[in-house]
């Protein structure tokens, strides 16, 4: 979805970190409510 969308994007090690896995508009909008 994101690079659909044109968004570029870089890895990184999120190990003990926070974060969500967004792959549909409906996740985006979840994470971001």
């Amino acid at each position: 979805f994101m690079v659909n969308k044109g968004n570029r994007f870089a890895t990184c090690d999120v190990s003990g970190s926070l974060w969500a896995d967004v792959d549909t508009e409906e996740d985006l909008k979840r994470v971001t409510a």
